[in-house]
């Protein structure tokens, strides 16, 4: 897709409400406070509207109801959108350009071992490697250095990035997306002293699986259960350097930001979105539709529809009614130093 080239060719692609020319030129895309006069900018919230004036944006995505000052539609260009967020990623699609991907079928370097199933269409990369038995479905690409084990399956249109892995008879479902160096089925981390006090590691015999449409991203790992399957839901979309234990169950369009680990046998039910740095004891349930703010530390199981933060987590509230309290009772630590310190006379 050719991308937009001026003010109103943006406003039509994201049926905008153009205020101000529509011939401004567009090249790009940056922020308010980096944007040059031929860039593309976007204003989601108030706290941003201010620095419009200031900004050498020669256009800026605006969600409708925000007040900007300083605007000159004579000059600049503000297209009116319900949410500017949204907007930007279609905007964002537009100019993308596509990823270079290996040439279709088998690269001379790559190495496909008897018994692979390859479907049409196939793109194998240099220095690929596909175990026996596994399955690859038609249309994927497997980029550079990737792995797919023995006895593995790798849906229709999924794309396993830069040295990503599946590992032995995992599954990865159609159109899925393996980030660069993320694992499909490492190890579980499961040691237990044996009765000389040595550490030994436990057997994990069986598989992880992504659903249809799931992605994760560059250098997670998804551990193989114990027995059964860890098994991420369709449409989940799982950041970079996420660390899913294992027997895990992560239901459907689910959100994980990056650095976020689950211990074992965690639960976690649909449309979840859980903030970066987060980590969840084992065999906890996390309901549907829970949100969980950034740095949490799940140590309970969490209701259905609940939003809960902090360390240890907690509903939401009773987390920003404690800092309140503590943020209050600094102050007045201080004092009581003095008091001690200095004491009064008499009395």
């Amino acid at each position: 897709m050719q991308h937009p080239r001026t003010s109103a060719e943006v406003a039509e692609l994201v049926g905008g409400e153009l205020w101000g020319p529509g011939h401004v030129a567009i090249d790009g895309l940056d922020t308010l406070e980096l944007a040059q006069a031929s860039h593309l900018t976007f204003i989601g919230e108030q706290a941003y509207a201010g620095k419009w004036a200031a900004s050498a944006a020669g256009t800026a995505l605006a969600t409708r109801g925000l007040t900007i000052e300083g605007h000159d539609p004579a000059v600049r260009a503000i297209i009116w959108v319900k949410d500017a967020d949204r907007a930007m990623a279609a905007v964002l699609a537009a100019f993308a350009s596509a990823a270079p991907v290996p040439a279709e079928g088998v690269h001379p370097s790559a190495i496909v071992e008897p018994g692979v199933e390859l479907g049409t269409g196939c793109r194998i990369g240099a220095s690929c490697f596909i175990g026996s038995g596994s399955v690859i479905g038609a249309g994927a690409v497997l980029h550079h250095g990737a792995h797919v084990a023995a006895g593995a399956r790798v849906g229709a249109g999924s794309v396993l990035w830069q040295h990503a892995v599946v590992r032995e008879r995992c599954i990865v479902g159609a159109r899925c997306s393996v980030g660069a160096n993320a694992v499909v089925g490492s190890d579980g981390f499961g040691f237990r002293p044996d009765e000389r006090g040595s550490i030994v590691r436990t057997p994990h015999i069986g598989i992880a699986q992504l659903a249809d449409e799931a992605e994760i991203g560059a250098g997670t790992c998804i551990d193989r259960a114990k027995f059964g399957v860890t098994f991420i839901g369709p449409g989940t979309k799982i950041d970079n350097l996420c660390q899913i234990g294992h027997n895990c169950r992560i239901g459907k369009g689910c959100v994980i930001s990056g650095m976020t680990g689950l211990a074992g046998s965690v639960v976690v039910g649909d449309w979840c979105q859980i903030g970066a740095a987060s980590g969840i004891a084992d065999h906890r349930t996390i309901g549907n539709r829970v949100r969980l703010s950034a740095r949490s530390g799940v140590m309970h199981d969490i209701p259905d529809g609940e939003t809960w933060g902090g360390l240890p987590a907690q509903p939401m509230m009773d987390t920003l009614r404690q800092i309140a309290a503590i943020r209050t009772l600094a102050p007045l630590a201080g004092r009581l130093k003095r008091l001690v310190a200095d004491p009064p006379k008499g009395g």
